[in-house]
């Protein structure tokens, strides 16, 4: 009974939260509702059912094309007429241009004359609230012909947003038209446009925005709406009906970039494509990025924006503008909370996670299909953060009660295995059992050279301490840069990075290990006299991560490919004579501020697949002249070029590794291969 009452408090807590965060949603989470909602474009188009654009209409662009061809934006006024006159086989062209400023009367009035005698042609302008200057009477006559009035009112006011001042066509192209709209576009509050706005009011007079608007003269059918004091409740056409986003907007569907229909406005006014436009609706506008008249949206960072015109028009013959389900929020928030409460009574937590997880993928799954099937958008944001929140409670509450048996747990491992895995063990008891995940990792292997050398001459005591004073302080490098010590192998070192936890930097990190371990190799020999070495290998790649073991004694270690070819790069710095030898997978994830020499292509014992191979080195100016100079040695040598090589390795003796290929040019110019590939077979780990 505790435990149900705990319970209880909890689910009511959420449910308060829930309701306050959908009733006054907070900026961050109306964003990731609307995050949520992008989410099901993307898998509608990753699953190759985003919608065509229909054949009807046409984007006639002033692109990269035009302006390259014509010069820069805005272009002569007669230029425009020119284009305006091309475009008469045009069913209709809707202008998401405005021509605001004079340029002069002949050039106004030459593209006034050729907008009227197109006859069908949709002009327009902008609407502001930035601005208090209002028209002029007769500017305000011209536009009060493309008043829209087909809307039933149920109060005195009209709920529909207000322009203060608007950015329309100078005379006499104002005139000129065979109606005007706005074309204003507004981002929700993330900065994305996903929605057309209806339209506006100013000075009275309401207009619909530029794709309703074409799309009324274009067909001939009217729109009708039911509009209150606070809102447009309801917008449709025919039989077609369609419930407004906040009252002012009709969501976009919008339509796979690919099947949107451009045609350049230079090609146009060349006579090229005039086919393409026959019969269509032209929706005319700037593309070329330069002239900023760009939208980001959730298909595209940077949209036209005349691409929103087209898609509500586009949307608007199709009847296919999304469809947000009423009160779906609060139900399905209800629903989910619901479900997850009855998973409570299971007492594994397998099951447990199942029904969570069919939970999830059976919502998430649900709105993909309603959303490629009907476009119709099912919420995921609240619905699954009271999933989210729910399942914490469960689980909050399982855990709580759950402590004795944690410290049963602790007590019964606590002698055979580390503190680290102890802690993942108790954390989630299933853990606690072979296998693991595969995951990228970074794996160091060091070695200390000569060390068994050493200890033949050595009694066993001293050669204990010896060995402790070098891997102690080589150890806490390693846990410095988060690097888990995996083991020791006599006087051999196995760390692994970016395990347990996630690691960003992991390769970076393993190679700053390694310079430190020469560091300290360095410090070490000058305090107690010795003269070892160490070699270090480093590579990074995937590996199964996990306890591996016998279902009684088992360690949190790596397994794979990746951790035997570590190893072998290790073993490779006695051929090479170098230090510290990395992979190219590792290489290609290090970031400025570290030396590396290109050192050869390499078929390590086991593998059949070459490697390429670098030498990290500290970062002092004679080790960078070192690595350019030895990596142009290198192209010589892998170039076949075996005589300009000897020359280039010989110059930068005694280096190791430049001796060593020195050796190998000498090899192959006395026996040369008849067929070179630049790879070297190793025939020993």
């Amino acid at each position: 009974m505790k435990r149900i009452g705990v319970l209880v408090v909890a689910y009511l807590a959420i449910t308060l939260l829930i309701s306050q965060f959908i009733i006054h949603p907070l900026h961050l989470l109306e964003t990731l509702r609307l995050k949520s909602e992008d989410g099901l474009l993307i898998a509608r188009e990753a699953l190759g059912l985003a919608p065509r654009a229909p054949e009807e209409i046409v984007i006639v662009a002033i692109d990269d094309l035009s302006i390259h061809k014509i010069g820069r934006w805005p272009w002569d006024r007669r230029i425009m007429a020119d284009l305006f006159d091309k475009l008469r086989p045009a069913k209709l062209v809707a202008v998401d241009i405005v021509f605001a400023e004079p340029q002069s009367p002949e050039a106004d009035a030459r593209l006034a004359e050729a907008i009227a005698s197109h006859g069908r042609v949709i002009a327009g302008f902008f609407g502001r609230n930035d601005s208090n200057i209002t028209l002029s009477a007769d500017a305000l006559d011209e536009l009060a012909i493309s008043e829209y009035r087909g809307y039933t009112a149920t109060g005195e006011s009209l709920g529909v947003a207000s322009m203060r001042s608007l950015n329309v066509n100078v005379p006499p192209i104002l005139s000129s038209p065979l109606a005007s709209a706005p074309f204003n576009a507004e981002p929700d509050s993330d900065g994305l446009y996903r929605n057309y706005p209806i339209g506006y009011l100013y000075q009275g007079l309401f207009f619909l925005n530029l794709a309703l608007q074409s799309w009324r003269y274009a067909t001939g059918y009217e729109i009708n709406m039911t509009i209150t004091p606070e809102k447009i409740v309801e917008v449709s056409e025919g039989n077609r009906t369609f419930t407004p986003v906040n009252g002012r907007f009709l969501a976009l569907n919008y339509y796979h970039p690919a099947s949107i229909k451009t045609v350049s406005a230079v090609d146009i006014l060349e006579g090229k494509n005039i086919d393409a436009i026959r019969n269509k609706v032209v929706f005319l506008g700037v593309t070329e990025i330069g002239i900023y008249d760009m939208r980001p949206t959730p298909i595209n960072s940077v949209t036209p924006g005349v691409w929103l015109h087209y898609t509500a028009y586009g949307n608007m013959i199709e009847g296919s503008f999304l469809r947000h389900l009423p009160y779906a929020t609060p139900l399905g928030s209800l629903l989910l909370g619901t479900l997850v409460l009855a998973l409570f009574g299971r007492a594994r937590f397998r099951e447990r996670a199942a029904g969570y997880m069919a939970l999830l993928l059976g919502w998430i799954g649900g709105a993909v299909w309603l959303f490629c099937s009907y476009a119709t958008v099912l919420p995921l944001f609240y619905p699954l953060l009271t999933l989210i929140l729910a399942v914490i409670a469960n689980e909050s509450v399982h855990l709580f009660f759950s402590e004795a048996r944690i410290k049963e747990l602790r007590k019964a491992f606590a002698s055979y295995v580390s503190p680290e895995i102890l802690d993942l063990i108790t954390a989630n008891p299933d853990t606690l059992k072979l296998g693991g995940e595969k995951k990228e990792i970074t794996i160091l292997f060091s070695d200390i050279r000569n060390f068994t050398t050493l200890s033949e001459s050595m009694p066993p005591e001293q050669l204990l301490a010896l060995l402790n004073d070098f891997l102690d302080p080589m150890t806490e490098e390693i846990l410095k840069e988060h690097g888990m010590l995996d083991k020791y192998i006599g006087d051999a070192i196995m760390a692994l990075y970016n395990v347990p936890l996630d690691q960003l930097d992991h390769a970076a990190a393993a190679a700053r290990s390694a310079l430190a371990l020469m560091r300290v190799l360095h410090t070490q020999n000058e305090k107690l006299g010795t003269t070892l070495d160490i070699g270090v290998g480093i590579h990074t790649g995937e590996a199964v991560i996990g306890n591996v073991g016998s279902k009684t004694r088992f360690d949190y270690t790596a397994i794979g490919d990746a951790v035997n070819l570590a190893s072998r790069l290790e073993g490779l710095t006695k051929s090479y004579h170098a230090h510290i030898i990395i992979s190219d997978a590792t290489a290609r994830q290090l970031g400025d501020g570290f030396v590396l020499r290109p050192l050869d292509r390499v078929r390590v014992k086991g593998k059949n697949d070459a490697v390429v191979i670098h030498e990290l080195l500290p970062d002092t100016p004679e080790n960078r002249h070192l690595a350019k100079a030895f990596a142009q040695a290198l192209e010589y040598y892998f170039a076949g070029k075996f005589q300009e090589a000897l020359k280039a390795f010989e110059a930068l003796e005694p280096d190791g590794p430049s001796s060593l290929f020195a050796e190998r040019c000498r090899h192959l110019l006395a026996k040369p291969p008849a067929i070179w590939d630049g790879i070297w077979t190793m025939t020993t780990k």
